[in-house]
């Protein structure tokens, strides 16, 4: 059962969802999934409309869209970045296939995939890091929860922008 106070929450983040929605790659129907405002609702209920940005792209090949959100609500930003979070629709909800942690922006979709998933450049620094792209490939279950631990996009990576940082 959904609580009124879940509702309200989502229906506050409705327009922020909306503004996000332009920036889909192709298109998501939001109608045949839960929005990332009601998933948000549910797991990160200190979230604001200004707290996240998504966008939605098939990184998977299979012809729904995952949510790619970058997360700074209260809790979920350190020296180091923020919360990426990588959603996949099953069964009308997002599931969450991972938790990025000490992201920043830009995040690129990369034109090379593994294990059937496209490979994601996630821009690091901050903390005493100096800045980078951490190549983060797909497990077969997950991409990795910390791209500090992980190598560095080449150069001459095609890539598309996903989420870029605000201007």
């Amino acid at each position: 059962m959904i609580r009124l106070r879940t509702i309200r929450k989502a229906a506050a983040l409705l327009p922020a969802v909306l503004t996000a929605s332009c920036a889909m790659t192709q298109g998501n129907s939001v109608a045949e999934t839960e929005t990332v405002a009601a998933y948000l609702a549910r797991t990160a209920p200190k979230a604001g409309a200004d707290d996240f940005r998504s966008t939605f792209s098939d990184l998977n090949g299979d012809g729904t869209f995952e949510a790619v959100i970058y997360l700074s609500a209260p809790g979920n930003c350190g020296s180091g970045g923020c919360s990426l979070l990588i959603l996949t629709p099953e069964d009308g909800r997002y599931r969450e296939v991972t938790r990025m942690s000490v992201s920043r922006l830009p995040v690129r979709q990369l034109g090379s995939m593994t294990n059937g998933w496209h490979d994601l450049g996630v821009t690091i620094g901050g903390g005493g890091a100096a800045p980078a792209e951490a190549w983060m490939r797909f497990d077969g279950n997950a991409y990795p929860r910390n791209p500090t631990t992980q190598p560095v996009v080449p150069d001459s990576t095609e890539a598309v922008v996903l989420l870029a940082p605000q201007r």
